[in-house]
């Protein structure tokens, strides 16, 4: 068998090591997008909360309105 020298790849070689690299930085960047998407989930149910927990207060001020308004 032939010694390879030193400092140099073969093609088959370079391709894999390169597709490795690409499938790589694939599934990070698919990683970071899931955790993206969580965070504007996460972000978005809050803001919902948020608004129902304003609905809630007007109408709590509402019936108290009401209340006010029978007696």
């Amino acid at each position: 068998m032939k010694k390879r020298k030193e400092g140099r790849k073969g093609k088959s070689r370079m391709r894999r090591e390169r597709k490795k690299m690409e499938k790589r930085n694939e599934e990070e960047k698919n990683e970071e997008e899931k955790r993206t998407m969580v965070k504007r989930r996460m972000k978005k149910g809050k803001e919902e909360k948020n608004g129902e927990e304003k609905n809630e207060e007007e109408k709590n001020r509402e019936e108290k309105e009401e209340k006010e308004r029978e007696e």
